[in-house]
């Protein structure tokens, strides 16, 4: 049967109690939504795939014992162990067991993650070719494009070739170079073409 608590007077002591309870009460929260931090789900995942300290180090080119150091203040965290220790072997408690299916779904996501990044590097850098006619140096907006270019892309090494309009041409259609600024009117097959400036009739 529920017991009903009869209201007292609010006082001091109670006012303190009430102010307690409500640092309880946000400590309380504060700890349910604490963060973890990704670096232990990793190690854990590592860990858990090799069963093994040594070889999860070595997997993860950290030393053993911060391995060890880390995953203990992880369980420290979760307040559960997520492993069987002893001198032969490692195995998974139960707890670890939960977790597995989770953690390696993140593992995969970071995975593909670093791999974007890297395939995203690799694309900023290297030679790009460029065909310009000998006169074109000179051209403003075309001195612009370029320095904005090397601006954005400091991994990217410019190299520039020049000639004329034809021999430019010939260039890009056997993928000797990637782009070109000629004149025109020119043999737009097989080629996409972008309009800089139209030409200024004098009279």
């Amino acid at each position: 049967m529920a017991r009903i608590a009869k209201t007292a007077p609010v006082g001091a002591n109670d006012e303190n109690d009430l102010g307690a309870l409500h640092a309880r009460r946000i400590a309380a929260v504060d700890d349910d939504n604490r963060s973890i931090d990704v670096e232990f789900l990793l190690f854990f995942n590592a860990v858990s795939e090799n069963l093994s300290f040594t070889k999860a180090a070595k997997a993860l080119s950290i030393d053993q014992s911060w391995l060890s150091h880390k995953i203990r203040q992880f369980e420290a965290l979760l307040g559960f162990n997520l492993f069987i220790r002893n001198t032969r072997h490692v195995e998974l408690t139960a707890a670890g067991r939960a977790l597995l299916d989770p953690v390696r779904r993140l593992a995969n996501v970071v995975d593909q993650a670093r791999d974007a990044a890297n395939a995203l590097r690799d694309s900023m850098s290297g030679v790009l070719r460029v065909g310009a006619l000998p006169f074109s140096f000179p051209d403003p907006q075309r001195t612009r494009l370029i320095d904005r270019f090397i601006a954005t892309h400091e991994g990217i090494q410019l190299n520039v070739t020049s000639g004329p309009t034809p021999a430019l041409l010939d260039h890009l259609r056997a993928g000797r170079i990637d782009l070109a600024f000629v004149s025109a009117p020119f043999e737009e097959a097989g080629l996409d073409r972008l309009l800089l400036r139209a030409r200024t009739a004098f009279r």
